[in-house]
């Protein structure tokens, strides 16, 4: 299978296991609770004057492996169901 094949038919993976192993209440619940835990090291980051861009894409990874596991799902299949739930606005 070409490269370029086999990413395809990751993503279609990824998108299928975020939207069917994981129920939006549960991910709801389970997202909120793991967003209480990061929140400390937000504002680190504004007392330290960083920007909500500067440490985005580490909340992002952070959240991601911290509620992964919890839904059996790559981290890649989180962070997409994340995203496309729009969950990155909740994020101080």
């Amino acid at each position: 299978m070409a490269a370029e094949d086999w990413a395809r038919l990751e993503w279609q993976s990824n998108c299928f296991a975020s939207h069917v192993l994981i129920p939006p209440d549960e991910l709801e619940r389970v997202a909120r609770s793991a967003l209480e835990r990061i929140k400390p090291s937000i504002e680190k980051a504004k007392k330290h004057h960083l920007s909500r861009q500067d440490y985005i894409g580490f909340v992002l990874h952070r959240w991601v492996r911290m509620i992964a596991p919890r839904f059996h799902v790559s981290a890649e299949a989180m962070e997409r169901r994340l995203l496309d739930d729009d969950f990155l606005s909740r994020v101080p």
